[in-house]
């Protein structure tokens, strides 16, 4: 244990040595753009990453209204576009907001505990609730199972591993520069809550930079804090990617990996408007390979900023980050590729921002995700790195298992119904409902996605998930006949509670089910069931919060507490909105995975 400690300080301080030299060099160098190659076809691709991966920031993603949305192909992401480059049959988007190498080394390493994020409650701070330790734990087998099948994987990881400790960071050091007057500085969810994204990262600007210019004598230590706090974080990224890539080629040694490089903006900062923000050094090599010196691995570029505060961060994410990324293109030499997305500025000359901003959820502020044009430009990075498949694409053949991938729509239950998009993010969902036998098509070749779902058809949903149990007995209702094909569904829920009647004797079998009652719905069936429903969420925070029944303000928390449902575009719950069948099936996948932990 000793010794691992002591080799850990050396290198560390051997990074902070070079970081230090960096700091005084100031070089200009060229740099030289790739061609895009040839690609063959790649059958099955597989996306980890985190909330750039995920599409955060498009239209698609934002039309959903969750802020931490999972498992859906968004359209106009890299990975949406690079599965199109690749002729990919099947594409599994599992890239999360919130994940870092922690959280994904977890997902794939059964030897890891999951280090301190995973272990400490900053991991709610970071994914915002939506998982957690005994989620992932529930994810594993998704997780290795797309790995194990997949063709192409693409690893986009290890922004998040300084991003909850940085903005603490910056933070404190705001706090000496809180200017004296107008409205004092609260607690970061305080000033979010109150002024907006767009109003709390200028209040926070602004304190920060007038921290810097008001103690001139707190600015070394501040500065050896901040490198400090990045070799903590740096290091353990240095463990957990290689032993992440270990565990994937275990699963899949057929496998291709990419990787893309950490986008950082700080190599962009300057002082001076029209100042060049960094210079790119490009280490000669015999190989063409980095430079390893006792195990430790130097990036064949590094950035070369002209201002000591862009250099620090840039310059560790160059030797930290990408120097680890390019010791494993090494080591898997022809089957792990690193594709450099870096070299466009979040900030240039002119204070434009053309590939790496778009509005956040509620169009309050700035949102540091790639652009639609920034994710093709990430889609084309990686493309251009790949070698070709050893089966060329040819659109005229039918693949089939025998010539080295899967055929198309393997098991897939949707593919059989000509109105549903395989594409599309409730593909899942109801593949998950069809599997179960919880929902069928209209007829054999249509399944409605869009219409509407009624109450009748709700209590048959939540009478299949229960096995469809015999019912002796009838609730009586005026309006449920005899001989209807709901009615032991129907007479089911209401001798169980899951779902009343409308207090007039009548049940409204064909009345549309909005979304607040449809969550009471499964919240009744969830405390018939024995199910924990304490989970709560906040409200309040939705702009149309006022418009929820005083009924349904219960389940509605409880359903957003469960990731049950989260909110639509412009930042709404829409309680009285009416949920379509796609849009059922999808809270019955979650219900079913999140509250009875249903496989």
């Amino acid at each position: 244990m000793g010794e691992h400690v002591v080799m850990r300080t050396k290198t560390q301080r051997l990074i902070s040595l070079l970081l230090v030299l960096v700091m005084c060099l100031s070089i200009s160098c060229s740099v030289f753009a790739a061609t895009p190659e040839t690609v063959g076809k790649y059958s099955t691709y597989l996306c980890l990453g985190d909330s750039v991966a995920s599409g955060f920031g498009q239209p698609q993603y934002n039309a959903y209204g969750d802020l931490v949305h999972m498992w859906d192909r968004i359209e106009g992401s890299y990975p949406d576009v690079l599965a199109k480059y690749v002729h990919a049959d099947t594409m599994y988007p599992y890239a999360v907001p919130g994940l870092s190498s922690q959280t994904l080394r977890y997902l794939f390493d059964d030897t890891y505990d999951g280090g301190h994020l995973l272990n400490t409650s900053q991991i709610d701070n970071l994914t915002a609730g939506a998982f957690n330790k005994e989620i992932l734990n529930e994810w594993r087998p998704k997780f290795r199972k797309a790995a194990a099948e997949a063709d192409l994987i693409t690893v986009d990881i290890g922004l998040n591993d300084t991003w909850e400790g940085a903005i603490g960071l910056v933070y404190e050091i705001a706090e000496y520069g809180t200017p004296l007057g107008g409205d004092p500085r609260a607690t970061l969810q305080e000033e979010l809550a109150k002024y907006g994204t767009w109003t709390t990262v200028m209040r926070n600007v602004e304190a920060f930079l007038t921290a810097w210019a008001l103690n001139p004598d707190k600015i070394a230590y501040w500065i050896i804090c901040w490198i400090q706090f990045l070799m903590t974080y740096f290091t353990e990224f240095s463990a957990n990617f290689p032993a992440t890539v270990d565990a994937l080629f275990q699963l899949n040694p057929d496998a291709i990996i990419a990787t893309t490089t950490s986008f950082n903006s700080f190599k962009s900062f300057k002082l001076i408007p029209g100042e060049r923000g960094a210079y790119l050094l490009t280490l000669p090599t015999t190989t063409g390979d980095p430079i390893q010196i006792g195990g430790f691995t130097i990036p064949k570029e590094i950035h070369i900023s002209s201002t000591l505060l862009g250099n620090i961060p840039q310059s560790s994410y160059d030797f930290c980050y990408d120097a680890v990324r390019e010791a494993m293109e090494v080591k898997y030499r022809g089957k792990f590729f690193v594709a450099n997305v870096g070299e466009t500025p979040l900030i240039g000359d002119h204070l434009t921002v053309p590939l790496f901003e778009n509005q956040s959820m509620d169009n309050s502020g700035y949102n540091p995700h790639p652009t639609t044009a920034g994710h093709k430009y990430i889609a084309d990075q990686i493309l251009a790195v790949l070698p070709e498949s050893p089966v060329p694409y040819d659109p005229s053949v039918t693949p089939t298992p025998d010539q080295g991938y899967p055929a198309v729509h393997d098991n897939c239950p949707s593919v059989k119904y000509t109105d549903l998009d395989t594409t599309m993010w409730y593909h899942e969902p109801v593949d998950y409902v069809l599997n179960r036998g919880i929902m069928t098509g209209y007829t054999e070749t249509t399944w409605q996605p869009n219409a509407n779902i009624t109450r009748a058809q709700v209590a048959t949903l939540l009478y299949a998930m229960e096995g469809k149990p015999a019912v002796e007995t009838s609730a009586g209702f005026t309006d449920v006949a005899a001989d209807a094909w709901y009615v032991n569904p129907v007479n089911w829920a209401a001798a169980t509670g899951v779902v009343a009647g409308m207090g007039d004797g009548t049940f409204a079998p064909n009345a549309n089910v909005t979304r607040e009652q449809l969550v009471t719905m499964l919240r009744s069936y969830a405390e018939y069931k024995g199910k924990d429903v304490t989970a709560t969420g906040d409200v309040t925070t939705f702009a149309d919060a006022a418009s929820i029944s005083a009924w349904a303000t219960e389940p509605v928390s409880w359903a957003v507490g469960a990731g049950l449902i989260n909110g639509r575009n412009g930042n709404l719950i829409a309680p009285q909105g009416t949920a379509t069948r796609a849009e059922a099936a999808t809270m019955l996948w979650k219900f079913g995975t999140n509250v009875l932990k249903l496989a």
